[in-house]
C-alpha cells in the first residue's frame, strides 16, 4: 500500500490577502531551480510557479482565476511569487531570525 504524503505548506499574507503556499514536488522544484539558476526567468515561469504553488480560499489557481486575481496587480503578483521562492528555495542554514 502506498503511503499518502502531504506536501509541506504555509499560510502567508501579502498586502492583506491570505494565500496558502504548497511546496513543489522534488522533480518540479529541481526543474525550477535550474531555470532560475540559468537566469531563465520569464512571465510564463512566474505564472506557472504561482499556479502550481499557491492557492487562495482553498482553491488552486488556473489560468482564468490567475488572470482575474492578478490583472492590474503585477506588483502584488511579484510579492506572491517572492513568497513562493522564499518558501521553496530558502537556504535552511540562512536563519535570519537567529540570535547572533
Amino acid at each position: 500500500m502506498t503511503e499518502l504524503y502531504e506536501r509541506p505548506n504555509k499560510m502567508v499574507e501579502v498586502d492583506g490577502t491570505e494565500y496558502k503556499l504548497v511546496a513543489f514536488p522534488a522533480m518540479q522544484a529541481l526543474d525550477y531551480q535550474f531555470k532560475l539558476g540559468a537566469g531563465d526567468i520569464n512571465p510564463a515561469l512566474v505564472a506557472d510557479m504561482v499556479m502550481k504553488g499557491v492557492s487562495k480560499n482553498g482553491v488552486a489557481f488556473n489560468k482564468d482565476s490567475f488572470d482575474k486575481a492578478f490583472t492590474g496587480k503585477i506588483s502584488h503578483l511579484m510579492k506572491v511569487w517572492d513568497e513562493v521562492i522564499s518558501f521553496n528555495f530558502k537556504d535552511p542554514l540562512d536563519e535570519s531570525d537567529s540570535v547572533e
